[in-house]
């Protein structure tokens, strides 16, 4: 009888550990699926956040190609050459130093681009309506005069719309002349400068009080030296005419 209170703080303390064991547990797996669930909240985040990215790089890629069909159907491969060399022509008057120095004064050429591709616009157009009418079977005389006052047209718009292309790619030419020149005149001063210097340098050399030879006179151990060796020639020349009398 006296074992009883033991066998049931055992009992206690069994029980205890079972629901701790029982609580961790439970609370391992409550981790387990918050992380999970902060994963799959952040995987479905970034997804939905690519799939609008892509989503609209798609949509900015198709515009872009709408718009390039579009263009391509309204104006025509050589217009469109045309029109992109003159907007590079344009782009580099612009960033050109004669432009930035205001040597050439406005140089917004947005009108003239505009003007250029609605003309080269307004021909493709009169071309494409002349081949519709020229399809059609049996013309007759209005139809004739029709195709030939369009392609007329459609030439001059075509001609003035170059002629502007070239003004615009000739201002280029011109900037980057203008750009050589002032380049060319930072050059020749800093050369000047050069010049300036190296001759005053070489002036003092040659002319200035430093310029002067080194006076040196009898003072010259060098002539000093030569002196010595003539008079030993001399003298030796003596003792040999000396030694020659005595042998006659």
């Amino acid at each position: 009888m006296a074992k009883k209170p033991a066998e049931s703080n055992e009992g206690c303390f069994t029980a205890i550990a079972v629901l701790l064991i029982v609580g961790g547990i439970i609370q391992f797996w409550q981790v387990v699926v918050a992380i999970l669930a902060v994963v799959l909240v952040t995987w479905g985040i970034v997804t939905a956040a690519t799939s609008i990215k892509n989503a609209r790089q798609r949509q900015r890629e198709q515009e872009a190609a709408d718009a390039q069909q579009h263009r391509l159907d309204t104006l025509g491969h050589r217009a469109i050459a045309r029109i992109d060399a003159a907007a590079a022509a344009a782009e580099r008057v612009g960033a050109s130093e004669a432009a930035q120095s205001g040597w050439l004064g406005d140089v917004d050429f947005s009108g003239d681009l505009a003007g250029i591709t609605d003309s080269f616009a307004r021909a493709h157009a009169l071309r494409q309506k002349a081949t519709d009418l020229g399809a059609l079977p049996r013309p007759n005389d209005d139809d004739r005069r029709l195709l030939a006052d369009a392609n007329a047209a459609a030439k001059t718009l075509e001609t003035n719309a170059d002629r502007r292309v070239d003004l615009i790619s000739r201002c280029a030419a011109e900037a980057d002349l203008i750009d050589q020149s002032l380049q060319q005149e930072r050059d020749d001063a800093v050369t000047d400068a050069q010049r300036a210097e190296l001759h005053g340098e070489l002036h003092g050399m040659l002319y200035g009080a430093d310029a002067s030879p080194p006076v040196t006179g009898g003072d010259s151990a060098a002539d000093r030296v030569i002196a010595r060796v003539a008079g030993y020639r001399e003298v030796k020349e003596q003792i040999e005419a000396a030694r020659h009398q005595g042998f006659d």
